[in-house]
């Protein structure tokens, strides 16, 4: 499990509150990822701000990092970059990208 929210209060009350579960921030710039990333467990970036430096940022430091996207078109290249997660609102079509990727 992990919680995800763009508050941080937020993720500081879930952390205090359950110190084992995962908590991650929603961001809209990588300045704020790299932020969150020195903080929390790991992060979700809005696409645009999604980078393979950022992505390599994030697993050096054992953070989960994952695009947050509205489109699909992006998605095999997000993974190829070191996403380990997609937040997406069509995720039938991001499984299509994916599998038609093997």
């Amino acid at each position: 499990v992990v919680v995800v929210s763009a508050n941080t209060e937020v993720l500081d009350a879930v952390r205090k509150l359950s110190p084992d579960t995962a908590v991650g921030g929603i961001v809209l710039r990588a300045k704020s990822a790299a932020k969150i990333l020195k903080d929390y467990d790991g992060v979700f970036v809005w696409h645009t701000a999604f980078t393979a430096d950022l992505a390599k940022k994030a697993r050096d430091e054992g953070r989960f990092i994952a695009p947050w996207v509205v489109a699909n078109d992006r998605v095999a290249q997000f993974v190829k970059a070191g996403a380990n997660a997609l937040l997406t609102d069509d995720p039938a079509g991001a499984l299509k990208i994916l599998r038609g990727r093997k």
